[in-house]
Parts: C-alpha cells; structure tokens; sequence
C-alpha cells in the first residue's frame, strides 16, 4: 500500500505565495481630499455619518452619496457622489464616458456642458441641467478616472445655480482626487 506523505508546510506555504505573486492586485482605490472644502469635511468626519448612503449594484458597480445640505439620499440640495465600477462594464475611456453620460440626456432638457480639464486616463467636466418642468435645475462637476482595474467618477452636486467660490472649492476637491494602487 502506498502512503502519502503528508504536506511539508514549507512547500505548502510556497506555493501559496507563488500564487499570490501571480495574480494582480486588484485592489485600487481613489483617495481624495475632503478637508479642503469645510462642509464636506464636517460630513466626512461626523461621528455617526448619518448622510452618507451606499449602494451596490450586484458585482458590478458601488455608489457612494454625501449630503451635504438636504434632508437625506433622495432629498438633497448639495452632494457628493462617488461611484466605482469595472472597466468591462463602462466605456473604454474617460471621453467615451463623457459622451455616453452626455448622448443620454433628456432632449426635451438640453444640458449645458463644458469639459475643464482632460488627460488620457481622466476627465472634469461640468454639467448645467436647467429649471425644467420634468426636474430642478442642477449644477454638476465631474471627474471621471480611469486605471487599470477600475473606473471612478467623483461629482459634486447642487439643486440649482453654483456660486463661483463653490465652484472653486469643488474643483480643488476633485483636483485632488488619486488613484492609489
């Protein structure tokens, strides 16, 4: 009768880390810096975060919103909203997304749009949605990056017309956002 030896751990413990070493790390993350915009801070660093909403859409995408003025997820008049999905599930680069975001628009509500700033891997741009019958008017700054594992659009919202200094303080956040891998 043959006996198997049992696993030696040292072989064992090898082939794990081999295996580990082959595989990618997956495991990005957008960092940004919310203390440069003070009300945004005030919801990030809240004990209790009571207005900050996540929601996951299966395998495929996560959606993160902050309320910064407003009663709640749906009721809000200023936000942010982060969202993080897989590259096979989205366009193939930033400008593509742009479009895509932009082609589906309400035609009887025409947008204004305007890109800010635009690299091979990211995209801000900003959105002005008009007073409406079908909704309010909104103001929205989009950054839309790229990396090689995910993609992440980081915006800032507000029900209505943005100030110029709100304007510049949203920038600075979006500005700073990085992919860290």
């Amino acid at each position: 009768m043959n006996k198997r030896s049992p696993p030696r751990p040292a072989l064992f413990f090898a082939l794990i880390l081999a295996a580990l070493a082959a595989a990618p790390a997956m495991a990005e993350s957008m960092a940004w810096t919310f203390g440069i915009y003070p009300a945004l801070d005030a919801e990030m660093s809240s004990v209790t975060a009571a207005r900050i909403y996540t929601k996951e859409g299966g395998r495929k995408s996560v959606r993160t919103r902050i309320v910064i003025k407003g009663n709640g997820e749906e009721d809000w008049t200023e936000m942010f909203e982060v969202f993080n999905s897989k590259p096979r599930n989205e366009p193939k680069s930033a400008k593509l997304w742009y479009e895509r975001l932009k082609s589906s628009e309400d035609a009887g509500c025409p947008s204004e749009w305007a890109v800010v700033e635009e690299s091979s891997d990211s995209m801000t741009f900003e959105r002005h949605i008009p007073d409406c019958s079908a909704q309010a008017g909104q103001s929205i700054l989009y950054r839309v990056m790229y990396a090689k594992y995910n993609v992440f659009a980081l915006s800032a919202n507000l029900k209505g017309e943005v100030s110029d200094d709100l304007r510049k303080s949203w920038h600075a956040v979006l500005a700073s956002a990085k992919i860290i891998p």
